[in-house]
């Protein structure tokens, strides 16, 4: 009480209105006493450290400090360390607020003094020295006030600072270097007390409940104590333990009930009830969400009744929390709507769905859709985690398994929020760099564009760990120190600078840079979606506090069974399922098969230690993919029936038409007589009328030869005179051109001269001689020739009229041709042209017009004489024309004549034509009848076996399609949850759990009389797969066993991507046969492989198939939308995201996931993204495969034989299928008259005919290939011992993990061990055997096939005890001695039950050690005998054998005290009659029950009586026979323990052969950091040329081994014969661990 009156304690008015909760700290007596100290060591610079667990409020006091120093005097600066903090980080986290000074010295700005927060001390790494790095930097920094700049190497001096520190002792190290502690004033920090608590929150809820009524004031006290009384029953309850890791319970969830209560409003309570009732909505919020299952959440429900009865002893709880119909205690952000955001509670959980939906339908009109069912579950999510993110630093931690839909509820959240989800896109390259940018582009949409952001990251975006290094600080206080570069801080400082203002801060840098944070811390909310599966969630939680401090959990349990009812039940709606009855058996089908599998998962764990999960994602899975196959097989069925249908319809029409054939083809054979008597009528008459037509004819032929001479010549004449009417072309053209060179101006001058320039007037005489006649004007004489020639006559005559003078001049070309010019006009023109000077060049020098006239002339004349020269051939073409129109006329009269001889000969043979037509129709028809008739018979005769068959396929494939509602349900389940379970587990599941439940409801729904839609013996592989499907996968190279063919049906028929589970690697070589077409291209990669996304790439583009082999137990984050088929749809195409790139999704991509670990464990995640399918070989599987095997080393001739028959069988199987599916194909594609059809029909007969001949050699391989068993099954005993000595192999690795075998290994041991039996066995002797012979008796293989039956027995007892003593000794050699008589033992008792010597149940009495429940008393017994021996004795009763065994004991207490006091009772007589009673056995049995001490010597004796000696006394180990076993592609692994080298031993051995470190053929490498790439090369270079390498203490570089795996794989293929590789490691220090891939 005394720090009451200290000046840090100060009486508070809160206001939740103006100030959030997380913002104040209320003082009391514990924070003052603190707060004071701290003060002053502060001020003294002291260092200070605050030491407590988590939620104590240590952070909060340190920074209530702070925050009252003025930042220029005292400023500080907030490190939070987590696992991954070093010294590197730490020095560069600490320069941030330091700014240089001088030289080599830094110090905080200006005088100021900073003090450096460092929270969570402890939790850095502690590395192999045990130290950390980054509190050796930081006791450095505080002992000498320097450090070193790692780069340069160079020292800084710091000055002017000092260190307070936070930290939880019960995380992270518990051990602080004390050179560091000695520093620190240390205060322990405990939750405050009771009175402070009260204090605390009556201050807060007080505050805020100013403004209620009196009625809600006056529940304050209440409602504390309530909280506060809950809070200490949950933290008594519910303990940390290392799986619930996160049940720590402390003052951060009061303080989160009670910031719950202040979001309250009242307007929205106005009674206290409902708010008592908020109360218990906020509790169960703060720690019911946080409990991890539905038992913890109904024991907190029945500690939150009984709270709150104590408190508010009136107030009715029982309705909210009932088990049936309980209403809904919710109060959400959204009970209204959307846009409301008022916090109150949901009245109607209708109301709320309908609300929901609406978000949901908006949601999906802008956003990917999301087709989510909005169960009670799913709603109350919704509305966590909107309560959740609506808080200011609110951040939401979804722990759920895959598919629960943690991501989805997230997004709608968000959505009723308005927030912006923002996701982080990985891909191969995707770094921390990569991180800080999008976290960045996150800051500034949430802290400078004020926009909500909710960023959601899942658990496998995680691919660095030092991820949550950023995420760590981005959840405790959204300050992540190095995000930022100093002049981007800057520029966000510039940004807020006005809204601080606004805010009414002083704008200073610091002060900016917090409001900034604050603006974060209100508008980015992160939401994490953790799998709780695996360990990765806890180490995170370890190394990441604030992971789980700084959110509030929502824990998603698993679904209950009406969430799964009601969404099967939506997803099925739109599915035809028969009656409401037959429908309601399918979705109640659907929760109960879930559960089931949920149930069989633990009894697998339990007894195979194999984990396997369904999670809500695997049951949408199955609902999805029972509506795909279902509306798959209905189609099937109706393309079947309409198939056969159509094929017996043809048959029908073919056999109905036979009988008609017959009548039609008599008519048609009377009526092609009658048509072929017309017909030979009509022709002797043509044949007449053609003689006549054929003279005449000859006769027009002849005329028309002489007719084609004519016009020859004509033709002729033509093209002579045309030819030399074209010379006169040029010339007149020219003449033309030169009139229109001609200007009547130019004409109109030569007119006004009175004396021309000489030789002018010459010019226009000329033309007046040419004109004379034509143009009126010119004065002529009598003869024609011109009168007057002067020039005055010229003048008068020419150019009175200059325009009539041009147009004269252009007709005379036109007189020219028409032969109508004057002959002397050309004759008296020539006196004037043929003067030296009548040229145009001449009288150009005159006159133009006169030059263009003189061109006229010159031009018209050479035309005029060409002409006339051709003038005569003119006459005498025309005279040609004559004759030939002559001779066409009297042509044409003869052939007129002919066309009309012509016309009646082809109207009389058209007639012939018809009636030959018609008669030849008639014979066609005949003869097609006939025809028809032939394929008819023939169709019918070929397809009669068939007909009968198909009518009952079609009667039976009617049936079985109203049974598939049940049938593929059926199927769906089987595919969905049976691939990783083993037989025994899938036949309950099938067998004993879904068939009763479907055959007892349907039966139900139908009533005893109803047919139920479902076959009465279901089998899920009728409906997935044909017989011919499986022919082709054995074909392929499938194994025949059911479990085989159940895997192939499950990878072939799944909707998700199949991983399968291949240890013994038949899965994957049945996968790369079943893949190799051409047009698939199957591409083989591995995880890490360099070329891995480009061939992903191609592959999802081009439709091809990719195969991932040897995956570990995680798959790349880069792969998951591949994985998850999270497609995007753009129009009519797909894509899909691969890293940043979209890439086209092609239709016929297939993905396949392969394993060769014998028992992985994957995380819910993926096994829900995928189907994972067990090829894990089964005991009856693996019989008969070495069956087969035994058969071909002792009878090869019979294996071969046995070999091709089932080769010819398969191939039989698949042909059959082809050949009918060919023949209803050609029958439903043929068109027309099927009986028309001679290739079908032809084809048909081709087909059936193939068809009966493999019928035939069917029957005959069976027949053959029963003979071949019969002889077979001899050799079953071999193959069954050596099927139990696998089995026994494969299940020691549950003892150690080394102790893992190959079924390749196997077989080689196998095999040595038939090779080592001698062939003398087979005449009756008896062979001795020893496991390291590799004498090869095969060459006389004659003598095993004329073995009798007592030989064969004989030879096969040889070869059983040789193949158990060669692998006994195989496997004993890698035994840790502790293990070897276990393992004796085993084997022993697993063969004596084997061969029916022992009973099961005997030996559970040995291994068990069974007790009784009641014993009963000892009686004198308890004088000598220990009690817990007793209820041993009494279970043995239970023997026959051992019947009265209590009683006897008594009676003969004293000889059975004797016995039991000797040392070596094991080797002496029972008392008794027992020892003539009991085998030894038994008596190995009273030995476990009563002398335990003896039982290792007892089973000693007894397995070398059952087995012999040799199988407990090992000879010593031998090198050199250890090396005959080993080949160039198997390395020996040498397993090591303190004071063994084996390096001696494989020296010596190499000496002997010649391979030695001085030849350089050997080389001993011991491995260790930076001898990887030597390793390698060495391997690379001896697998090349031959050596040794011995890699020894590889258990030191367990990351590189994968790679050396694959090395050795790859140079196996090829290596030298003396190349040998020997591997040493030292074993895990606990079995189960691995610290060596299992390969």
């Amino acid at each position: 009480d005394s720090w009451t009156k200290c000046p840090f304690f100060y009486s508070l008015d809160f206001d939740s209105e103006a100030t959030p909760m997380t913002q104040v700290t209320v003082p009391t007596p514990e924070t003052c006493s603190v707060a004071y100290w701290m003060d002053l060591l502060v001020k003294l610079r002291k260092p200070i450290m605050l030491a407590g667990p988590a939620g104590t409020g240590k952070t909060q006091l340190v920074n209530g400090m702070l925050n009252k120093f003025d930042p220029t005097v005292t400023a500080s600066a907030t490190i939070n360390f987590n696992f991954y903090t070093t010294a590197a980080v730490l020095a560069n986290t600490m320069a941030i607020p330091l700014e240089k000074k001088t030289g080599s010295n830094y110090g905080p700005p200006g005088t100021a003094k900073l003090v450096y927060f460092v929270d969570d001390l402890n939790l850095p790494e502690v590395d192999t020295y045990n130290t950390q790095s980054a509190v050796a930097h930081l006791r450095q920094h505080m002992e000498y006030e320097h450090c070193y700049e790692l780069q340069k190497m160079t020292l800084k001096n710091i000055s002017n600072t000092q260190v307070v520190t936070g930290m939880n002792p019960t995380a992270g190290c518990f051990f602080i270097n004390p050179r560091l502690q000695r520093w620190f004033a240390t205060f322990a920090i405990s939750l405050p007390g009771s009175t402070s608590l009260l204090t605390i929150y009556q201050t807060f809820l007080d505050g805020h409940l100013k403004s209620f009524t009196d009625e809600v004031k006056q529940q304050s006290n209440n409602l504390i104590k309530a909280a506060m009384g809950l809070h200490a029953l949950v933290s008594s309850t519910f303990r940390k333990t290392a799986a619930n890791f996160h049940y720590e319970f402390n003052i951060r969830h009061i303080s989160n009930v009670f910031q719950g209560l202040l979001v309250s409003k009242p307007e929205q309570f106005p009674a206290a009830d409902k708010f008592i009732l908020l109360w218990l909505h906020e509790s169960e919020r703060v720690y019911g969400d946080r409990l991890a299952s539905a038992e913890d959440l109904a024991k907190y429900n029945t500690l939150a009744q009984s709270q709150c009865k104590k408190i508010f002893p009136s107030f009715p709880t029982a309705k909210y929390y009932a088990n049936e119909n309980a209403e809904p205690l919710v109060f959400c952000h959204f009970a209204e709507s959307i846009e409301d955001p008022v916090y109150d509670q949901i009245t109607s959980l209708v109301t709320m769905n309908s609300i929901l939906e609406d978000a949901l339908r908006e949601y999906n009109e802008t956003n990917a859709s999301m087709d989510l069912v909005l169960f009670e579950d799913a709603m109350k999510h919704v509305a966590r985690i909107v309560r959740i993110v609506r808080n200011e630093g609110g951040h939401a931690l979804l722990v759920g398994v895959g598919g629960s839909g943690k991501q989805s509820l997230s997004r709608l959240a968000a959505f009723t929020c308005g927030y912006t989800v923002m996701q982080i896109v990985i891909s191969n390259t995707y770094s921390i760099n990569d991180l800080k940018d999008d976290l960045k582009a996150m800051y500034n949409k949430a802290g400078l564009k004020e926009e909500g952001v909710m960023f959601l990251l899942t658990d496998s975006q995680i691919t660095n760990e030092r991820f949550l290094v950023y995420i760590n600080d981005l959840l405790a206080s959204g300050n992540i120190p190095d995000l930022f570069a100093v002049d981007e801080v800057d520029a966000i400082v510039n940004s807020v600078t006005s809204r601080v203002k606004a805010a009414g801060i002083v704008p200073e840098r610091k002060n900016c840079w917090d409001f900034f944070i604050g603006e974060i811390r209100k508008n980015l909310h992160v939401c994490l979606c953790f799998s709780p599966v695996g360990d990765d969630f806890r180490n995170r939680a370890r190394k990441f506090p604030a992971l789980v401090n700084c959110t509030v959990i929502d824990m998603f349990q698993p679904w209950p069974k009406d969430a799964l009812f009601s969404v099967g039940k939506k997803f099925l709606s739109s599915l035809d399922l028969g009656t409401d009855k037959e429908r309601s058996v399918v979705e109640r089908f659907l929760p109960f098969s879930f559960e089931a599998v949920n149930k069989a998962t633990k009894d697998f764990q339990r007894k195979e230690r194999r984990f396997v999960y369904t999670t809500p994602k695997s049951y949408l899975e199955l609902i999805k993919l029972y509506g795909v196959l279902l509306e798959d097989k209905r189609s099937d069925a109706t393309a079947a029936i309409e198939r056969l249908e159509n094929g017996l319809a043809k048959l029908k029409e073919t056999s109905e038409s036979v009988a008609k054939l017959e009548e039609d083809l008599k008519v048609m054979l009377e009526d092609a007589a009658t048509k072929k008597e017309t017909a030979e009528g009509i022709a002797e008459v043509v044949a007449k009328e053609k003689a006549v037509v054929e003279v005449q004819t000859a006769n027009a032929q002849v005329e028309s030869e002489q007719v084609s001479k004519i016009a020859e010549e004509v033709g002729k004449k033509q093209r002579d005179t045309e030819a030399d009417l074209a010379k006169a072309e040029p010339a007149v053209e020219a003449a033309m051109s030169a009139l229109d060179t001609l200007d009547q101006k130019d004409l109109s001058s030569c007119k006004g001269m009175l004396k021309p320039p000489p030789k002018l007037d010459e010019v226009f005489a000329a033309t007046m001689c040419l004109l004379a006649g034509i143009m009126p004007s010119i004065v002529v004489t009598k003869s024609g020739k011109v009168k007057d020639v002067s020039w005055d006559a010229a003048k008068k005559q020419l150019m009175g009229n200059i325009k009539d003078y041009m147009n004269y001049l252009k007709d005379i070309k036109k007189h020219v041709d028409d032969q109508t010019i004057n002959q002397n006009n050309f004759k008296e023109v020539r006196q004037y042209i043929e003067k030296d000077y009548f040229n145009v060049e001449t009288i150009k020098t005159k006159n133009q017009a006169a030059a263009g006239l003189c061109s006229f002339v010159l031009n018209i004349v050479t035309y005029y004489d060409i002409v006339v020269t051709v003038e005569p051939k003119r006459q005498a073409l025309a005279e040609a024309n004559k004759q030939l129109a002559e001779a066409n006329t009297k042509l044409k009269e003869v052939m007129e004549n002919v066309a009309a001889l012509e016309e009646k000969l082809a109207k009389l043979t058209a007639d012939l034509e018809v009636a030959n037509a018609s008669k030849q129709e008639a014979m066609d028809s005949v003869a097609r009848g006939e025809k028809k008739l032939n394929l008819a018979q023939r169709l019918t005769n070929a397809l009669s076996s068939e007909n009968q068959r198909w009518a009952e396929n079609v009667l039976v494939l009617r049936e079985d399609a109203k049974l598939l509602t049940g049938d593929v349900l059926l199927a769906s389940a089987f595919i969905s949850y049976i691939g990783p379970f083993t037989k025994p587990f899938r036949v309950h599941l099938i067998d004993e759990v879904f068939k009763p439940f479907l055959e007892n409801e349907f039966r139900k729904a139908v009533g005893d009389e109803g047919q139920i839609p479902m076959s009465e013996d279901a089998n899920p592989l009728k409906v997935m797969v044909t017989a011919a499907e499986v022919a082709q996968w054995n074909a392929d190279s499938l194994p025949a066993d059911a479990v085989s063919t159940e895997n192939g049906s499950i990878l072939c028929n799944s909707s998700r991507w199949p991983l399968i589970i291949d240890p013994q690697l038949q899965g994957i070589r049945w996968l790369k046969n079943k893949e190799s077409a051409p047009e698939r291209n199957l591409q083989i990669v591995r995880l890490g492989q360099k070329d891995l996304i480009k061939k992903l790439e191609s592959a999802l583009e081009q439709g091809h198939t990719l195969l991932i082999e040897n995956l570990g137990e995680t798959i790349e984050a880069v792969l998951n939308p591949v994985i998850q088929r999270a497609t995007i749809k753009r129009g009519s195409r797909y894509f899909i995201k691969v890293g940043d790139k979209e890439c086209d999704f092609h239709p016929d991509f297939r993905l396949y996931l392969h394993t060769k670990l014998g028992n992985p464990h994957y995380p819910p995640e993926i096994q829900a993204e995928t189907t994972i399918i067990n090829f894990t070989v089964t005991k009856v599987g693996l019989e008969d495969q070495l069956l087969n095997l035994v058969v071909q080393k002792e009878r090869p001739d019979l294996a071969s034989l046995s070999e091709d028959l089932v080769k010819q069988q398969n191939g039989f199987t698949i042909k059959m299928k082809q050949l009918e599916d060919n023949i209803l194909y050609k029958l439903a594609t043929a068109e027309g008259d099927i009986t028309e059809d001679v290739a079908l029909i032809e084809g048909l007969e081709e087909t059936k005919k193939i068809s009966d001949d493999i019928q035939q050699q069917s029957a005959l391989a069976k027949k053959t290939q029963e003979d071949i068993l019969i002889t077979s099954e001899k050799y079953r005993s071999v193959a069954n011992r050596s099927s139990l000595l696998f089995f026994l192999m494969n299940d020691l690795v549950k003892i150690h993990t080394y102790y893992i075998y190959s079924l390749a290994a196997f077989q080689e041991v196998f095999f040595r061990g038939i090779d080592s039996v001698s062939n003398q066995v087979a005449n009756g002797e008896t062979a001795e055997v020893d496991s390291t012979d590799k004498t090869d008796y095969d060459s006389d293989e004659e003598s095993k096939m004329e073995l009798n039956a007592e030989q064969l027995a004989a030879r096969c007892e040889a070869l059983r005890e040789s193949i158990t003593m060669t692998v006994f000794n195989y496997i004993r050699r890698g035994l840790f001695v502790v293990d070897k008589l276990t393992v004796a033992t085993l084997l022993t008792l697993e063969i004596l039950v084997n061969d029916g010597k022992l009973e099961s149940g005997d030996v559970d009495y040995l291994v068990l050690g069974k007790l009784s429940v009641d014993p009963g008393n000892m009686g004198p017994l308890h004088e000598w005998l220990p009690e817990n021996i007793w209820p041993k004795i009494k279970a043995l009763e239970n023997m026959p054998r051992f019947k009265s065994l209590g009683d006897n004991m008594q009676s003969d207490s004293d000889d059975w005290s004797a016995w039991f006091d000797i040392e070596k009772a094991d080797s002496v007589p029972l008392p008794g009659d027992y020892e003539k009673i009991l085998t030894p056995f038994d008596r190995l049995i009273l030995i476990r029950a009563m002398r335990p001490d003896r039982l290792m010597n007892s089973l000693s004796n007894f397995i070398g009586d059952a087995m012999g000696k040799e199988y407990v006394l090992q000879k010593p180990f031998n090198m050199r026979a250890t090396y005959e076993e080993t080949s160039n592609k198997i390395p020996v692994f040498f397993v090591l323990f303190a004071g063994v080298d084996p390096t001696p031993w494989v020296e010596n051995l190499g000496k002997e052969l010649g391979i030695s470190t001085e030849n350089k053929r050997f080389v001993n490498i011991s491995m260790g950091q930076g001898q990887e790439a030597p390793a390698e090369a060495i391997v690379t270079k001896f697998a090349k040329e031959g050596g040794w390498v011995m890699l020894q203490n590889c258990h030191l570089m367990s990351t590189w081994v994968p790679q050396l795996e694959r090395l050795l794989e790859v140079v196996s293929e090829d290596a030298h014969e003396d190349f040998r590789c020997f591997i040493s490691a030292e074993p895990p220090p606990i079995p189960s661990w691995r610290n060596i891939p299992e390969s």
